[in-house]
């Protein structure tokens, strides 16, 4: 079994948040469908397929303003943008806030010109600020380089 990833958590912690869904009810829709109550110990594919279901619940992702194209941006590169995108969903705040941490911290007008380690960096400092501001800490996973 793959578990879940740590994007899927976030989505479904997200979707839950909008919908409006408490945890309570959250592990009950769970446990009443895969046995568990913790969306750490659910496989990928069971959080794909729980998240399509919020999805038929009205949770929607939508294209943030100033999003990068996340197809054009490679296979390194993608996944961290995705991840980047969760912090931003979770927080409220638009990509604009992330250009100008790109901007301050490596003197790059855009995110997605930043390499692999620089966008591991603003990940660090995203999961720090959520963190800070009660927002983090999924599945107690500690943070790396913190």
């Amino acid at each position: 079994m793959i578990p879940s990833s740590k994007i899927q958590r976030q989505l479904i912690g997200i979707a839950c948040t909008q919908l409006g869904i408490a945890k309570q009810t959250k592990e009950d829709m769970l446990m009443e469908r895969f046995g568990k109550t913790s969306t750490c110990d659910i496989s990928r594919a069971q959080a794909e397929e729980f998240l399509r279901e919020l999805g038929t619940k009205g949770f929607k992702t939508t294209r943030r303003p100033g999003k990068p194209n996340m197809k054009r941006q490679g296979v390194d590169k993608g996944p961290m943008l995705e991840k980047i995108e969760a912090y931003l969903a979770e927080a409220g705040r638009p990509w604009a806030y992330v250009h100008g941490m790109a901007k301050k911290m490596f003197k790059r007008d855009r995110v997605e010109w930043c390499d692999a380690d620089q966008l591991h960096r603003i990940i660090a400092a995203l999961e720090y600020d959520a963190r800070r501001h009660g927002r983090g800490g999924m599945c107690g996973e500690p943070v790396q380089g913190l």
